[in-house]
């Protein structure tokens, strides 16, 4: 586990793990040893499959997929991930992934990790990203190839922060943006823009090998409503007034002067 919090519930592999280092420029002093003065250019760690008790990373990333997706609650305490290899360099006591590692959680989630970890100095600083098909098919969001909702993992290796809540309310946001989105065309570009601050952040780190080894991901979200659709009755019920957000009354606001503009 001293490579990614994530491997700090790992129990078991379906296979050996393969592990391979070049030997030039490769530096791991055997008297004396100090993992700062261990260099290594490339590393390949080939993890298979390998089943990871739910422990308090995974146990976040599920739960925010089951709150707010469409992933079912089955109480099961352990999940098999399949991993690409991961590919990383070794130099002043860091790891630092040269590839992101990817990883299918239980055959319908895909995440993906890079970054940093200081093993010398028990520090990590790592990005867990729910990775676009997982957003569309488990969140049922509609967003663009290099749209990946990143939470950061920094501060100590065996329990870095990570904020689950604010990563919940990022989902909510682009949700609710797509909504007005499809009542209204106009605020496409808006949309897409604040889209973009809510789930963006770059580029996304190529992976470690192409094409990733497992097939599409099952469709679990079903589109979601403009409305949330009532049980009608006989007699038709009167309309509330619709309470707008600070947010849908700021883009209002602005639709109403591109209109403005245009007549």
């Amino acid at each position: 586990g001293k490579i990614h919090p994530i491997f700090e519930t790992a129990q078991s592999s379906e296979r050996a793990v393969r592990f391979e280092v070049p030997p030039e420029g490769t530096l791991i002093p055997i008297r004396d040893y100090d993992i700062s003065k261990v260099v290594i250019p490339r590393m390949v760690l080939d993890l298979g499959t390998l089943t990871l008790k739910s422990g308090w990373l995974l146990q976040g990333a599920i739960g925010l997929a089951q709150q707010l997706g469409a992933l079912k609650s089955s109480g099961k305490d352990q999940w098999t991930a399949q991993f690409t290899p991961a590919v990383l360099k070794m130099s002043g006591g860091e790891a630092t992934y040269e590839r992101r590692l990817d990883l299918l959680l239980d055959e319908s989630m895909h995440l993906a990790t890079w970054g940093t970890a200081d093993i010398a100095n028990d520090r990590v600083n790592l990005i867990l990203a729910f990775m676009p098909e997982t957003l569309e098919k488990v969140f049922g969001l509609s967003v663009a190839p290099d749209d990946a909702l990143r939470l950061s993992l920094r501060g100590a290796l065996s329990g870095p922060s990570v904020d689950f809540a604010k990563a919940g309310l990022e989902v909510e946001r682009l949700r609710q943006q797509q909504r007005l989105a499809r009542k209204d065309p106009l605020v496409g570009a808006l949309v897409g823009a604040l889209a973009t601050t809510a789930i963006g952040g770059g580029p996304i780190p190529l992976p470690s090998v192409e094409p990733l080894p497992w097939g599409e991901l099952p469709d679990l979200a079903e589109p979601f409503e403009d409305e949330p659709i009532e049980a009608r009755s006989s007699e038709p019920a009167e309309p509330e007034p619709e309470k707008k957000s600070v947010e849908q009354q700021a883009i209002e606001g602005l639709m109403s002067i591109l209109r403005k503009k245009k007549e």
